[in-house]
């Protein structure tokens, strides 16, 4: 077997390793999102669950002049982010406008229904840092 031959070999046996593991790797992606979307899906149950619950004023330094907590909790940063979410959504809808492809389109529009349960989980994680 000439060294050409040799190389045309490992060549071809690398590309078959390399897809393989490819595939493995999307496999242990796809296993992944699913975590995440039953992690999701608990935590909006439980935001459902707990939205009519009221935290006591006092808990762990909330509303508390002196407490560094209390400065956390002020409506500046929800509004902050509620402005950028509302503009995220005008860029997402400009560009839906101005794309003709299908798949632009509907790739916008799953990005666009995915933020929100995105942004609930945000608002979970940053809560729990603030208390």
């Amino acid at each position: 077997m000439s060294q050409i031959d040799t190389l045309q070999i490992s060549h071809g046996n690398y590309k078959r390793m390399e897809s393989s593991r490819k595939f493995k790797l999307l496999e242990e992606r796809e296993a992944r999102i699913r975590e995440n979307q039953a992690t999701i899906q608990f935590i909006e149950e439980q935001l459902n669950q707990t939205e009519t619950t009221l935290i006591p004023s006092d808990s762990q330094g909330v509303n508390q002049p002196d407490s560094p907590v209390s400065s956390q909790h002020s409506g500046t940063s929800i509004s902050v982010t509620k402005s950028y979410h509302s503009s995220k959504s005008q860029i997402l809808s400009r560009r839906r406008q101005g794309s003709k492809g299908k798949n632009k389109t509907s790739f916008n529009q799953r990005q666009k229904q995915s933020d929100p349960m995105i942004q609930k989980l945000l608002d979970l994680v940053k809560e729990a840092h603030n208390i």
